[in-house]
Formats: structure tokens, C-alpha cells, sequence
């Protein structure tokens, strides 16, 4: 039998043990860095508030662990409380006894009574988490652009380093930020005290006047040579049209002592903002296409309440198209969670259907997550066999209704 509970102080180092085997990458077997990740997950856990760590018990021995965040997230320009799953770690002696699966159960119950109709996480294997009923959220692009290549505009300045001072400037900037994107998060105070703390990152931000309106958040990444570097932009924020001139006309500026900026965004259209969109590898693809960038499968999504998520995204912004329709959704994994739910798409918006549906809908809770969000396309589904349907003629309707302006985005790393 197996407990799930908040871990106490005293565990945090069996924790971090754990969390070391199940992820030799991290370099936990230096013992002065061990110390480190033990203090930084004790300050965490009595400092941050949306965060809370927990650990897997049977007969007394912990087993594993996960660390669980509250989130407040824009979803189709709706903001709505989520949670977060990040560090789930097994003991490697007690792999496969099913571990894993009894912290998920729990992170997704938690989900459910603490009314957080959505979950994310990054995953350590996308098809394990897929099998939970996670689906896919946007490709994250790597694009490594030469500083060249971004353009110059010397009478656009505004751009200094940000200052400890700036604090609330910050926070207001990206609080914005998040409203204007679908998908993005609410920095939690742990994450600006990072990003104001780190002594490996910088941010360099624009001002109109006293009003912070972007911000470059980056670090350098060494090359072949000590003389040799490039620029890693983690988090690329902008409001407007002249403080995105600024920020790309400061890192050309750079191109004497930088080899490449490397882009970290889910931004599929950067390419058109630079004159060279190329990577610098010159591995042409069939029949001549320029390599631009790398994408990969990251953030994954997960809808816990499918009832629920439709009611908090009573005024969520939907497409076009007015169309009443029952979705069934398949969710092995969470039985409670496969009760049709019936809703009128009208004018944009979604409410409780009333009359009778036009259409009924059925696919598994992972693609419903992935069309709720974004990521793909409903006549996709439909194309790829992963969504019935009652009558095929309304897949042009749907495919409208549940498409978005622009995919989302994410900054936050848990």
C-alpha cells in the first residue's frame, strides 16, 4: 500500500539522492553540489507558496517524489488555474513497481479537487506520458541565427541591463505578456527572484520612458576557443513593435564577439524578421531547402476535468462558426473523466448546450488536450483517423471553431 504525502524536511536529502540516480546528468555526486540542491529544494519549499514537494511511501521508505506547482494560465485568452508536474524521480531499485504511475495518479487527482482542469509537464519520455493521456503541446524551435542577420536600427535605443530596482517593472511587463499569449504563465516569485539572482544569465530590458515593454532574457554559451561564444536567449518578451526592434537590434550589435544567437522559443515565423535565416550548417534538405532551425516535442498538456475546463472557458476565445456538439472523450487512465459533455460554440464563445446537438464527437482525452490548446488541428485529427464523428459534414466547421490565432507559448521551465 502505497502513500502519497507533502515531504517533510527531513526527506529532502533521500529526495535529492534519488532525484541524482534517476538523473545522472545532474551532477549531484559532488558533495558540495548535493548540498546546494538540497538547500535550494528546502528554500523552495518554505518559500514558494504554489509549490509543494511530495514523496512516495511504502512501509515507511520513500521511493520516489514529484515536485507540484500551481499555475495560472492564459487559455484562449482566458486566464484559469493549472497545475504542474516537474523532478519525478524512482528510486532505481523500485523502477517498474509502478511508482511513477502512483505519483501521476495523485498529481492528477490533486488537479481535480483543487478545481485545475489542466496539467502540464515536460516529459522524460513523451510517448510514457502520452500513455497517461498527455498530449503534445507546441514544438519548441532552436533557430541559431547569425547576430548579422537580425536587423540594425541605431536610432531605436532604450535598452539597458535590468537593475535590482526594476523588480516590479519586470513582473509588470511579463504580466502583460502573459495576457496577450495563449499558453503562457504567471511567473511565480521564485522564478523572477532567479532570473533576478542568477550569476549566469542577464536580461537586458526596453523601456518607453519609465514603462518596461520587453526584455531579453539570455546567457552565454562558451564555443571551440575561450574568443568563440554565442548567446542563448531563454525567454524573448516583447509588447510592441519598437521595444522587438530594439532587443534584436542589441543583440546584432553583438556580432563582433558572438558566433550565433540561438533562439529558444515556440515562435514558428522568427525566420521572417532576419534577412539570413539560415542555422550555419549548410545541410541542405531535399531538393534545396536551407536548414532554419530545430524543433523538438516538449511541454505536454492534459485535460483532468473535461466538464470543468469547458466551464472555466466560458469566455475563452474560440473561432468562428456556431455549432452545438456532444464530445465524447476516452480516457482510460482517469475513468471519471470520459462523461460526454455537450456545448454550443456561438459567436466565438463556448456555454452548456441546451438543445439538441448537431454533432457528436469522440476521441481520446490526449488529442481533446492538444485541439483545447491549440497544437493541432481538428480536420488533422480527422485526417489521421483520431477523431470520430457522428456526420463528417461539419469537420470544416469544428476545425474552425477549435483553431487558434497563434499557437501557445511558454517561458516557464518546472
Amino acid at each position: 500500500m502505497s502513500d502519497v504525502m507533502p515531504l517533510p524536511d527531513e526527506d529532502i536529502p533521500r529526495f535529492a539522492d534519488i532525484v541524482s540516480r534517476a538523473y545522472p546528468g545532474f551532477t549531484y555526486s559532488k558533495q558540495s553540489y548535493r548540498e546546494e540542491t538540497i538547500e535550494r529544494l528546502r528554500t523552495m519549499q518554505h518559500e514558494e507558496p504554489s509549490v509543494t514537494f511530495y514523496g512516495l511511501y511504502r512501509d515507511d521508505e520513500l521511493l520516489g517524489g514529484m515536485r507540484v506547482h500551481n499555475f495560472c494560465t492564459n487559455v484562449r485568452s482566458t486566464m484559469i488555474n493549472a497545475g504542474g508536474v516537474g523532478l519525478v524521480a524512482v528510486d532505481l531499485i523500485h523502477k517498474r513497481e509502478h511508482v511513477c504511475k502512483e505519483l501521476i495518479e495523485h498529481f492528477l487527482a490533486y488537479c481535480r479537487t483543487t478545481v485545475r482542469p489542466l496539467a502540464m509537464l515536460y516529459p522524460f519520455r513523451p510517448d510514457f506520458y502520452k500513455r497517461m493521456g498527455f498530449g503534445y503541446g507546441p514544438l519548441l524551435n532552436r533557430y541559431s541565427l547569425s547576430p548579422a542577420a537580425l536587423p540594425a536600427n541605431k536610432q531605436l535605443g532604450g535598452v539597458r541591463y535590468l537593475r535590482p530596482e526594476d523588480k516590479n517593472a519586470l513582473v509588470e511587463c511579463s504580466r502583460r505578456y502573459v495576457r496577450e499569449h495563449h499558453g503562457m504563465v504567471d511567473k511565480s516569485d521564485h522564478e523572477v527572484r532567479q532570473m533576478l539572482t542568477s550569476d549566469d544569465t542577464f536580461i537586458a530590458c526596453h523601456w518607453d520612458g519609465e514603462v518596461m515593454d520587453g526584455y531579453a532574457h539570455f546567457r552565454f554559451a562558451r564555443g571551440h576557443t575561450s574568443l568563440v561564444n554565442d548567446i542563448e536567449v531563454l525567454e524573448f518578451a516583447y509588447l510592441n513593435k519598437d521595444a522587438l526592434r530594439a532587443l534584436l537590434s542589441f543583440l546584432n550589435r553583438q556580432s563582433d564577439q558572438v558566433r550565433r544567437i540561438h533562439f529558444n522559443t515556440h515562435d514558428d515565423f522568427l525566420h521572417f524578421v532576419v534577412d539570413d535565416p539560415r542555422d550555419g550548417t549548410d545541410d541542405l534538405l531535399h531538393p534545396i531547402s536551407h536548414p532554419t532551425r530545430r524543433s523538438g516535442v516538449g511541454l505536454m498538456y492534459r485535460v483532468v476535468d473535461a466538464q470543468l475546463m469547458f466551464d472555466v472557458l466560458g469566455s475563452a476565445r474560440f473561432g468562428p462558426g456556431d455549432c452545438s456538439v456532444k464530445i465524447e472523450p476516452d480516457d482510460s487512465f482517469l475513468p471519471d473523466n470520459t462523461s460526454p459533455v455537450a456545448v454550443t460554440f456561438r459567436n466565438g464563445r463556448a456555454s452548456h448546450c441546451k438543445c439538441d446537438v448537431d454533432v457528436t464527437v469522440r476521441l481520446g482525452i490526449a488529442e481533446l488536450s492538444s485541439l483545447l490548446m491549440g497544437t493541432v488541428t481538428f480536420s488533422k485529427l480527422r485526417a489521421y483517423g483520431l477523431v470520430g464523428m457522428s456526420d463528417p459534414s461539419y469537420t470544416g466547421v469544428l476545425d474552425a471553431i477549435f483553431r487558434v490565432n497563434e499557437g501557445p507559448q511558454c517561458a516557464t521551465s518546472f
